[in-house]
């Protein structure tokens, strides 16, 4: 009799994942971030964060609030992040830059 409870329970939960216009959304937010995240302004970041937004950084710090990790990730971002995006860029321009997360995406390795 609890096998049969369980699945009455949790049928609605089992049946009803995302669909494709769920999938969609999410591939848009991910490509929003990117976008964000490769020029560094994360100028966007109020579509697809929220208020309480909560950073662990690679040191393990934490910063909680939109804002404050805004001021953060950018200060990272156009700072040390763009230095080494330019010293790669001189070192290899021959190179097509990879788009990691768009090919993912797009079911590419």
């Amino acid at each position: 009799m609890k096998p049969l409870l369980y699945l009455i329970a949790f049928w609605p939960i089992a049946v009803s994942g995302q669909n494709q216009s769920d999938e969609q959304l999410v591939k848009e937010v991910v490509i929003a971030f990117q976008k964000d995240f490769n020029d560094g302004s994360f100028k966007d970041a109020i579509n697809y964060t929220t208020e309480d937004w909560e950073h662990l950084n690679p040191f393990g710090g934490i910063t909680k609030g939109r804002n404050e990790v805004l001021k953060e990730v950018r200060l990272v971002h156009q700072n040390i992040l763009y230095r080494c995006k330019a010293q790669r860029k001189m070192a290899s321009d021959a190179r097509p830059e990879h788009n990691y997360f768009k090919n993912l995406l797009a079911g590419q390795k």
